[in-house]
Parts: structure tokens; sequence; C-alpha cells
């Protein structure tokens, strides 16, 4: 074998070297963090992932990583991040596109201007035009977005009409439990999404105030994450669980022991 045949092996894409050497850069960072890549590989090859860590530390990260991977490796993607307000969307999506990351913020004011403008959001997505939409989880049950989300579907019309997704993301996940039932019904729905999504797309919860215990537990299982199915991070110490095996043409990975991963000083924030 030549070194241009090591090269290129090292390079396949879910590697670590590929994450290292080709994300990386196409993210715009110098560098990541170890915890980053090892969780941003688990999302891109198909595994639920939550994470619990400061404001600040790089959470964002397992937004961009996987989306740009997956847009790296087929081309195309599609993501949708849901986020507590109409300045939280508008801020991931500006983060996002600093990333090179075709973002929209898809709200109620956005969809209005857009309008205004003789442009449907909607059909924007749905025409491959991003990469990824952010967006309250009020949105989720409108018919502007029924159309794509019933193009998810096994029995849906022809999916060259509607791009599929490739990730879920929910920011600020603790709100689907905080302040008691009452408190954010919106959040508590998001669950219902699962039932109208593949099993393939791996769904990802981030917060910086999720205490561990029955707290956790009571989130995890209101956004539809099962024990034995998910990776789970706290404080970067993560712990490897079973992984879902899907009809997706994702990798899958058998448990592992546990291990928590040192903070690297070169980080993405």
């Amino acid at each position: 074998m030549t070194d241009n045949d090591d090269t290129a092996t090292s390079l396949t894409p879910g590697s670590v070297a590929w994450f290292t050497d080709i994300i990386t850069p196409r993210l715009g960072y110098s560098s990541l963090r170890d915890w980053q890549i090892d969780l941003g590989r688990e999302i891109f090859e198909g595994r639920d992932v939550v994470c619990v860590a400061p404001t600040g530390s790089g959470k964002s990260a397992l937004l961009h990583i996987p989306l740009m991977a997956a847009k790296e490796a087929k081309g195309r993607v599609l993501g949708m991040s849901i986020a507590p307000t109409k300045i939280l969307c508008e801020d991931q999506a500006q983060a996002a596109s600093a990333r090179g990351l075709r973002a929209i913020a898809l709200h109620s004011d956005s969809i209005r201007v857009a309008k205004a403008e003789g442009r449907n959001l909607i059909r924007e997505i749905m025409a491959d035009e991003w990469d990824l939409f952010v967006l309250p989880p009020e949105l989720l049950n409108s018919d502007e977005l029924a159309t794509l989300l019933h193009g998810q579907t096994p029995n849906a019309a022809p999916k060259s009409k509607v791009p599929e997704l490739d990730l879920v993301f929910i920011d600020e996940c603790h709100l689907v439990r905080e302040h008691g039932d009452e408190f954010r019904e919106a959040y508590k729905k998001i669950v219902f999404l699962r039932g109208r999504l593949p099993v393939g797309i791996p769904w990802v919860a981030v917060t910086a105030t999720l205490p561990p215990g029955e707290m956790t537990e009571g989130v995890l299982k209101s956004l539809g994450f099962c024990e034995g199915e998910y990776r789970g991070a706290q404080n970067f110490c993560t712990c490897p669980l079973k992984a879902r095996v899907s009809s997706s043409t994702r990798l899958s990975r058998s448990s592992e022991q546990s291990d928590c991963l040192g903070v690297s000083e070169q980080n993405a924030e």
C-alpha cells in the first residue's frame, strides 16, 4: 500500500482523521475538543445524543459538526433545530451560517417578512436551498410545516419532492419539565415528532441546566430517549450506551465501557 493509499484510508468519512482534517477546517475551526469530535461522530453515525454542559462550552458544535459531515459525505443535508425563542432561533441560524451552513430562522416573523418579499420559506427548504432551519416548538404543528414533515413518513409522496431530514436538534431541552408540567406546553409535545419521522434520524438534546437523577430521566423520557438507545454526556464525561440499530446506512456500534474525556485547551466555543 502506498502513502497515498494510507492517507485515503485514514480520511474515510466518519473516521477521526476525517473529522479532524476535513470537517474541522470546513467549519472554520482551528481545532475541536476531543469530546466534540467524539459526540459529533456518534450523531453522524445515527445515534441519539444528550449533552449537558456549561454555557459557552461549545455545545453548538454538536449541531454544526454532524450537519457539515453529512453535507461533505453526500453533497446535501437538512437539519431541524428547535429553540425556545425567536431571538435564539435567529442566533442559532446566524451562528450556523458563520460556520458555512445555509441556515434560516423559521418563525412567524420571518415567515411574514419573507411572504412580503414574495418568498415562501417552507418551499425554499423543500427545494434544498437550506441546510438547517431553526424554529420554536409551537411551529411544529403548524400548517406551514405539515407538508415537510409528512414527506418524511414512509408512505409519503415521492421522496424527490421532499428533502430528507438528517438531524433533529433540541436546544434548552430542560424546558420540557422545568417549572412543572404546565410550563411551555409546546416543548412537551416535541416527543410526538418521533412518530412522524423515520427511526434512523438522530436526535440531539442539549442544555446547561439539567441536574442528574430524576429530573434528567424525566426530561429524556418526555423527549422519547429510551434507555440503552442514546449516548449520554454530562460535564464532558461521556457514557456510551448501546447504540440504536436502524435500517439506515449509518454505522452502528455496540455498547462500551464508560469513558470520561478530558477537556482539551483547543476548543470550539
